[in-house]
């Protein structure tokens, strides 16, 4: 058997991140896709000074980055470190940040396109001390209309809103998740519901969900609209 590169701190639904003891991570991707692509737009995203960590390598499944030490946006409402509002603010300001960076080349075909994540949420947003929110988990990015990334986000946050379930993943923030994908809606602007129904397409396919996350995508869809008027 293999002998793991380094303690593992952290399983996400297609990769496994490792700490390296030489402050770096080393995140692997278990069906073995290529890291290069994504190391690549970090890269690409650090020398246009928008937040993300700095990577040290990318070979093959292998990506290797600094280690960012703070908790998650996720983790920080879930305890009370940090409020709803504020929070969505920083989320809604993410995305405008990312709406001003050019795409790497080659351009999108279609001029309205930029930058996209296509899976901003709390859970993907470190809050480092003293540097403020670091954007993690770029492997859905790519080049998109602006409005389908507002929908992706308003949407995942509504998933688990919906689904009684939820509550056991986000606990009393259970409760606020309804009054925070409103707050994100009126924070961020733009025309989500424009693209709402593409979201809910792309998450109802989404094969790294489970069944009961998939049908949930439909309901959540209904409330961001609900939400949005």
């Amino acid at each position: 058997m293999t002998e793991p590169p380094g303690e593992l701190i952290g399983r996400g639904r297609t990769a496994d991140v490792f700490a390296l003891g030489d402050g770096t991570v080393l995140r692997r991707y278990r069906d073995g896709q290529s890291a290069e692509r994504e190391g690549g737009l970090l890269r690409y995203l650090t020398g246009e000074g928008f937040p993300v960590p700095a990577v040290r390598a990318a070979q093959g499944a292998d990506l290797v980055m600094e280690r960012l030490h703070g908790p998650t946006m996720l983790g920080a409402l879930v305890t009370g470190e940090l409020d709803v509002g504020p929070a969505m603010t920083v989320l809604a300001d993410l995305h405008r940040a990312l709406r001003s960076v050019r795409p790497p080349p080659p351009a999108p075909q279609v001029a309205a396109h930029g930058l996209v994540h296509l899976d901003l949420h709390p859970d993907n947003v470190i809050m480092v001390p003293g540097r403020g929110p670091v954007l993690i988990d770029w492997n859905n990015a790519g080049t998109g209309p602006g409005d389908l990334d507002l929908a992706m986000t308003a949407l995942i946050m509504a998933e688990v809103a919906v689904d009684p379930a939820g509550a056991d993943l986000v606990g009393a923030l259970h409760d606020q998740l309804r009054h925070a994908v409103g707050l994100f809606l009126a924070a961020a602007g733009g025309d989500p519901v424009a693209e709402l129904d593409e979201a809910v397409r792309r998450r109802a396919a989404n094969v790294t969900l489970s069944s009961v996350e998939r049908r949930a995508s439909v309901r959540a869809g209904d409330l961001v609209a609900e939400l949005a008027r």
